[in-house]
């Protein structure tokens, strides 16, 4: 989602709730409307803060990607040095993307980012690289079509290519829960506003008091 509409629907967001804090301080009395205000802000600072911060997802998930490349290429090459730049057979070509595939995984485990970040990320390049390891003839013949040396550092950063849609779908699927949660929350409020000004939370005080 453009940083645009993000803005549009957090000021969205922001207006429904601030119209039930208007409302609230309209029609109830201050002992009564305090909970529902502290609600109503607490669901907007949520759901607007969750909704602009994924905007940066998409670029952060992609240097964290990058990041742990490098890592990994440099754990290969310490093993044997040159390995990632070398031409391979499909036989020594799925074993070593399988040990990448195992030191990726160890790495996304290690990083100290947010697991958000990881989970659309590396976790999903992870889940790429897998496929790759289980179709290794598919890629070869993609490489050898374009003339370029199926080495480990291309493959890697071939897989790294794709990952932006899936990235960017990760992302608007998050963005759509956050909405679909700021309208739960919303309701929520609005429940909570009528039962405060039909007083029976007041009326079940009674209750409990005369017994």
């Amino acid at each position: 989602m453009k940083l645009i509409y993000l803005i549009l629907f957090a000021l969205l967001i922001a207006a429904l709730f601030i119209s039930i804090v208007v409302l609230c301080h309209k029609t109830l009395e201050n002992k009564q409307k305090v909970w529902v205000v502290i609600l109503a802000i607490i669901s907007l600072i949520v759901t607007d803060t969750l909704l602009i911060a994924t905007h940066s997802l998409p670029e952060k998930a992609n240097k964290l990607i990058a990041l742990e490349l490098v890592n990994v290429e440099s754990m290969l090459n310490n093993t044997q040095p040159g390995l990632t730049d070398q031409v391979m057979d499909p036989s020594s070509l799925q074993t070593t993307l399988a040990d990448s595939k195992q030191l990726l995984s160890q790495v996304n485990t290690d990083t100290s980012v947010g697991w958000i970040v990881r989970l659309i990320g590396a976790r999903k390049y992870t889940k790429t690289l897998e496929n790759i390891v289980c179709n290794t003839d598919d890629f070869i013949a993609a490489f050898q079509a374009t003339g370029q040396p199926v080495t480990i550092h291309n493959v890697l950063t071939y897989t790294q290519e794709q990952m932006d849609s899936p990235i960017l779908n990760a992302v608007r699927t998050l963005q759509i829960v956050i909405l679909i949660l700021s309208g739960v929350l919303f309701i929520i409020c609005i429940i909570c506003y009528f039962i405060v000004r039909s007083g029976a939370m007041n009326d079940a005080q009674i209750v409990i008091a005369n017994n």
